[in-house]
């Protein structure tokens, strides 16, 4: 197994919240040494990949921007490959507002072009009401993610799935769904990585966004358990979703890879 690169998880694989999982820093820097490119990948776009990368430093972990790939960066490059610049009615943080607006597309409050929905934390009857009827008028429909819940540190909040599931409902309309586990999200990521899906390995603890995005590709695919699944649920797990490997936690992939 020749391996060029790894996308790697951040929430529930190199943090818990604001807590860095022990080892993870050191692991990454070995991988770097081994000569695997690291590219960090989310689908919360509440922030900008600028203050991921702060944050990330501030753990430890050597990063820059340009090493950061957020779901809102895939939705603000993919309505621009696939319509041009757009007005974009954004329901989010300020962060996706602002990317998007990096991409050249502009933010307004009516007669939008696409419906871009992500976490948010200010989410109300407003929202939904104004977000819906512009995809009930013809206004594409973009979702950053549908991830049902965000782990915290002790705790487990409602995502962006949540929002995104009642404007579709309200709305009656599918969103494109441009984070993972789309082929949309691993595309992007290769294109940045210039390397092929045989190449890579997928790293994080969710099996319904990091493994099943991976198996879409045929990437190499690996399962930390260290944020949302457990061991206890993978044996319920299909086989299309089995992970190749389960590690106790992202510190243990180097030697893994290693081994293999």
């Amino acid at each position: 197994m020749t391996i060029r690169a790894v996308i790697a998880d951040l929430d529930g694989c190199v943090y818990v919240g604001d807590r860095p999982l022990e080892g993870v820093a050191e692991a990454i820097s070995v991988l770097r040494r081994m000569g695997v490119k690291v590219l960090f990948m989310t689908n919360n776009a509440t922030k900008k990949p600028e203050d991921y990368a702060s944050k990330l430093r501030s753990m430890g972990v050597e990063a820059s921007p340009k090493d950061i790939l957020t779901s809102g960066v895939i939705a603000a490059s993919y309505i621009k490959e696939a319509w041009g610049p757009s007005r974009v009615m954004v329901v989010g943080s300020r962060a996706l507002e602002e990317v998007l607006e990096e991409f050249g597309h502009i933010r307004v409050t009516s007669n939008a072009d696409v419906v871009v929905a992500g976490l948010d934390f200010d989410f109300n009857y407003a929202k939904l009401r104004d977000a819906s009827r512009e995809v009930r008028r013809g206004a594409r429909f973009v979702a950053t993610n549908t991830d049902a819940t965000v782990p915290v540190e002790h705790d487990v909040l409602p995502g962006a799935g949540s929002i995104v599931k009642a404007i579709e409902v309200a709305s009656g309309v599918k969103p494109i769904v441009v984070g993972k586990p789309s082929k949309i999200a691993l595309r992007e990521a290769m294109r940045r990585l210039k390397v092929k899906p045989s190449e890579v390995v997928v790293v994080g603890d969710r099996v319904e966004t990091d493994v099943k995005m991976g198996k879409r590709l045929k990437c190499t695919t690996v399962l930390v358990l260290t944020g949302v699944t457990s061991t206890k649920d993978l044996g319920s797990l299909p086989r299309r979703l089995r992970p190749d490997f389960v590690i106790e936690s992202l510190k243990n992939l180097p030697e893994l890879l290693a081994e293999a």
